[in-house]
């Protein structure tokens, strides 16, 4: 199937009738012999991992998909927090108590 993302939606304007389980496994899929292309098996993939598929695929790309994947917003991927900052807002919580104790002992 191929597909195309247009902003947020992902639709599919010319399904493909070829049969799935007809097929050749591969490392990253289906293979169609018929259009001599990877077909990717997006019906277990979150909304962010077909996302970042699409965004990192060059051309056009087949794939299968359940109807409740299709003309729907995808959630794109979740960029990743800063660890550093929860560590550093302790650090200073516990620097900051340390001197107010320490006070508190010479009183």
């Amino acid at each position: 199937m191929k597909s195309t993302i247009k902003g947020l939606y992902l639709s599919v304007p010319t399904p493909c009738n070829e049969d799935w389980n007809q097929m050749t496994r591969t490392a990253a899929g289906m293979h169609c012999s018929s259009c001599n292309k990877t077909v990717v098996d997006f019906s277990l993939l979150s909304d962010a991992e077909i996302f970042t598929v699409v965004a990192n695929g060059r051309g056009s790309i087949c794939g299968r998909f359940m109807d409740t994947q299709l003309h729907r917003a995808l959630m794109p991927p979740v960029p990743p927090r800063h660890q550093r900052m929860p560590a550093m807002v302790i650090a200073a919580g516990l620097a900051i108590g340390t001197v107010t104790a320490t006070k508190f002992l010479f009183f």
